[in-house]
């Protein structure tokens, strides 16, 4: 009964007695470490239990307390311990450490040990149990030795705890700041790179709706397989709602492909049915044919009879019957060859049986032909015989596609004969009588104008042919020759005496020009005047001198030698320049026959079309015979490069004039959502086409342009409408308050004195466009320069950069168009970050720009902070702008800036 006040004090029922009896126990001995796991596993009083926690130094076992007591502050008690085994027990070994460390999982503690442990072993094993992010930022930042912070670093992944990282180790470890950018960089191209997926998923989707909303067409299923095998290539996560979407979709897309050929599949049945009756059809027409091709030789051969004719019909007959049903509802196109053979046949049948019928004529006809043709008949009987024949023939009315019979071809012959017979009588007699009526008239006209010389020879030529004639001359023509014959010889007995004094004048001027001195072109035109004068006289003289002849010969072979050299040196010019516009013609034909006029340089075709004309002016005069040629092949040539030319100005004018039509359809359409975007699609399709003729262009620009604008100004009025009511609220709100803290800055006296400088820099910089450098004014800017308050950061340093940019531009050691490059790209950026805050599109050429932008400063978090700037925001943005050095220089940057801010620029 004495038994329960004999208990150990660990065992008595008051837990501050436990407890005390815990404190007084020996870490060390194996018997306390017995009963402390204990009381740590089987006590109720969790009191009791930690105070056994702070004792027990086996680290198994306080893992099992970490992991099961159902007291929270038991278990951080035993996780404490364990850390504190890991760190600060100098009993045990590293491997001891390191299994006891394997226990852990509380990412606090294991960042505590891996921050306060001595032992890189230890550090490095605790580090690759951290999966808690904010901890592995926190060792990357904190951590004593470089290493530990690199292996901290390559396990973070958050971006933001990146970014976080990277500003805090900036300046202090390059090695880990290394690790984070490549990180940054990895992570930014993963992003875009699943940005690029997604945009090519949504696009991929966008096809399929488009593609199930159509109606079918040939390549549907093809358009269907790239679809659902490009939408497998471009996988990307968290997109069940899509994958859900597309697989309806192409279901959909399915079932229509399943409906058509259903329905091609009864078409294709429906067609064999007709393609059968057609065949049949067809064979029928073939056998009609064959029957007549039949008939065809039997009138062909050479002794058919009315019993052949009559077999033929009869045949005919009994295909019709066998084919009766086949011959209803036959369709247009063999009806009619349906038709054309019946037609054959019954010509045939009517021509064989005519034939026979006007055997007997034929033969007497011949006959008499024969026996007429010994004697010579006149024109009148050959016409008789040629229309008897006629007559004869035609009233047999033998197909013209078929030869004729021995018969009706002797016919033909003797009419071919006779009809030769009576041409060759009719031409000979119409030759004769009207050369002789020409020759009379020109014998009339020489004597009238006294020709004396080429009369006479008329005159005998009109006797010879008088003479072969023999009296068939018509009377008209034989009076008019006795008439004209009496003129020419009255005519020659006055005119010899008055012709030889004008030649001797003749040679008398020609004799005067010898030695002469005058332009080579004046004295040739003299002497060929003279020329011609003399051959003038000497057609109209009976009697030809051969003295007078001799002088005026010599007198123009003496006074032509100073032309001889003049007119040779043009001719070998005129070589020249034919040669020059061969070479000429044979470049254009080898341009013409090497380029590619699916694709051409139409800049280039249409430059060397002008310069081809141009050139070949300056070559220029040329033979007349040759140059006709070659002129020929150039015009030949011109006229390929111009109707080329022509074409592509049509083809470009009708492409312009579609994009003015739909232009004009966008313009007047004013409710639709999208118009400016599609305006400039419309604008950037009309970059692209090349030029049209002139007329052309000056008549579709203006009207293009026109559209344009009208559909710009609809949509800046609309834009101007909705943002004066979206805003007008908020302006009425926040206007006092911002415009308070907007009047504290602006007259606070850091912002004084960086207006100060900025306008220091501006006059400096209107000097250097102005090229009015003067040492002393300039010495003057930098002494104030210096005087007076200092902006505030980050604006002083910024001023002080624009300042030192335009003193090295006055020294020389920087080109002003190297800063104009930089300020350019500096105002870009500026302009982007505006547009953001602002909630403004930037130019597509700067959305490149702007996407870089937004990925660096972390496009969710630089959204919130500029989804609503004050006035002040704007303000400093507007300073930044100021310390940029010649802004002034470009002046679409310029309004774009300023048209992006709310007030006007004497405001902000």
């Amino acid at each position: 009964m004495f038994a329960k006040f004999f208990k150990p004090k660990w065992q008595h029922t008051n837990a501050d007695v436990r407890i005390r009896a815990i404190h007084r126990m020996n870490s060390n001995s194996e018997d306390h470490q017995q009963i402390l796991s204990q009381l740590v596993l089987r006590d109720q009083n969790p009191s009791v239990r930690k105070a056994a926690v702070e004792k027990i130094a086996q680290p198994e076992l306080l893992y099992k307390v970490h992991n099961e007591d159902n007291d929270l502050q038991i278990r951080r008690s035993a996780a404490d311990r364990i850390c504190k085994i890991i760190l600060d027990c100098p009993d045990s070994s590293t491997e001891q450490r390191l299994i006891s460390l394997q226990q852990l999982d509380d990412d606090n503690i294991l960042t505590h040990i891996v921050l306060h442990s001595s032992l890189h072993k230890i550090q490095l094993a605790a580090l690759t149990k951290i999966i808690d992010q904010h901890c592995l930022c926190t060792i990357s930042i904190n951590a004593a030795t470089s290493p530990v912070r690199q292996a901290a670093a390559e396990q973070l992944q958050l971006p933001e705890l990146l970014e976080q990282v990277a500003k805090a180790i900036r300046n202090k470890d390059k090695t880990v700041f290394r690790i984070i950018r490549n990180k940054q960089q990895k992570i930014q191209q993963e992003q875009q790179q699943e940005a690029k997926l997604r945009q090519r998923r949504a696009e991929l989707l966008a096809s399929l709706r488009h593609l199930s909303a159509t109606e079918y067409f040939p390549q549907y299923p093809a358009k269907l397989d790239a679809l659902h095998t490009e939408w497998l290539k471009n996988e990307v996560s968290e997109t069940e709602a899509l994958e859900l979407e597309f697989k309806t979709l192409t279901q959909q897309c399915q079932q229509l492909i399943e409906e058509q050929q259903r329905a091609t599949a009864a078409i294709e049945r429906l067609h064999q049915q007709q393609q059968d009756r057609l065949l049949q059809q067809q064979q029928l027409l073939e056998q009609m044919a064959v029957l007549n091709k039949s008939l065809e030789s039997t009138l062909l051969s050479a002794d058919f009879s009315l019993q052949d004719l009559e077999q033929q019909h009869v045949a005919w007959q009994q295909l019709l019957q066998q084919h009766e049903a086949v011959t209803d509802n036959l369709p247009d196109a063999l009806l009619k060859h349906y038709k054309a053979e019946q037609k054959t046949a019954s010509t045939y049948h009517k021509a064989g049986n005519s034939y026979l019928a006007q055997w007997a004529h034929f033969n007497g006809l011949i006959t008499e032909i024969t026996s007429e043709a010994s004697s010579e008949p006149s024109a009148k009987q050959l016409s008789q015989q040629i229309e008897q024949i006629t007559q004869t023939c035609d009233q047999i009315n033998w197909p013209k596609h078929l030869a004729y019979p021995a018969l009706m071809q002797q016919l033909q012959q003797h009419k071919l004969k006779i009809k030769q017979q009576l041409q060759q009588l009719t031409q000979i007699t119409q030759h004769h009588n009207l050369e002789l009526s020409e020759l009379l008239n020109t014998l009339a006209q020489k004597v009238d104008l006294g020709e004396t010389k080429a009369a006479i020879r008329l005159e005998q030529k009109i006797a010879t042919i008088l003479g072969n004639l023999n009296g068939s001359t018509p009377k008209q023509l034989r009076q008019q020759h006795k008439t004209l014959h009496a003129r020419l010889t009255e005519l020659k007995d006055w005119q010899g005496y008055a012709v030889t004094p004008k030649k001797e004048q003749v040679c008398v001027e020609m004799e005067s020009l010898i030695g002469c001195v005058l332009p080579v072109a004046e004295l040739a035109k003299k002497i060929n005047q003279l020329q011609l004068s003399w051959k003038e006289l000497d057609a109209s003289d009976p009697f030809h001198s051969r003295t007078l002849w001799q002088r005026f010969k010599s007198a123009s072979d003496h006074a032509y030698l100073p032309c001889e050299q003049h007119f040779a040196d043009q001719k070998l010019q005129r070589q020249k320049n034919l040669e020059q516009r061969h070479q000429l013609a044979e470049q254009l034909q080898q341009f013409i026959s090497m380029t590619d006029w699916d694709a051409p340089d139409w800049q280039q075709v249409e430059l060397i079309c002008r310069t081809a004309k141009q050139e070949w002016k300056q070559y220029a005069p040329v033979d007349r015979t040759p140059g006709k040629e070659v002129q020929s092949r150039f015009n030949a040539l011109l006229k390929q490069l111009d109707s080329q030319i022509k074409s592509y100005r049509e083809r470009n004018a009708g492409l312009k004039q579609a994009l003015v039509d739909q232009a004009r359809e966008i313009a007047e359409n004013e409710t639709l959502p999208d118009a400016s975007q599609q305006i400039k699609q419309l604008q950037q399709e009309w970059k692209t086409i090349g030029s049209t003729f002139h007329s052309a262009e000056r008549k579709l620009w203006p009207e293009f342009r026109q559209y344009c604008k009208a559909v710009f100004e609809n949509r800046n009025k609309q834009k101007q409408s909705e943002q004066h009511n979206k805003h007008q609220q908020q302006v009425d709100e926040l206007q006092q308050q911002q415009l308070a803290e907007l009047n504290n800055l602006i007259k606070s006296d850091l912002y004084l004195a960086l207006q100060r400088r900025v306008s220091l820099c501006e006059h400096l910089e209107r000097m250097i466009l102005a090229d009015g450098l003067e040492q002393d004014k300039v010495d003057s800017i930098i002494s104030a320069w210096d005087q007076g308050d200092q902006p505030a950061e980050p604006f002083a340093e910024l001023i002080e950069q624009r300042f030192n940019a335009t003193l090295m531009v006055i020294s020389g050691q920087e080109p002003i168009d190297s800063l104009l490059s930089q300020s350019e790209q500096s105002m870009r950026q500026l302009c982007i970050r505006l547009e953001i805050m602002q909630g403004q599109p930037s130019p597509e050429q700067d959305q490149a720009l702007r996407m870089e932008y937004q990925m660096h400063r972390l496009q969710q978090a630089l959204q919130q902070r500029d989804s609503d700037p004050t006035l002040c925001d704007l303000k400093q943005l507007k300073m930044e702008w100021n310390c940029i050095p010649f802004t002034q220089l470009l002046e679409e940057l310029n309004l774009r800036f300023s048209s992006s801010l709310p007030f006007e620029n004497d405001q902000l």
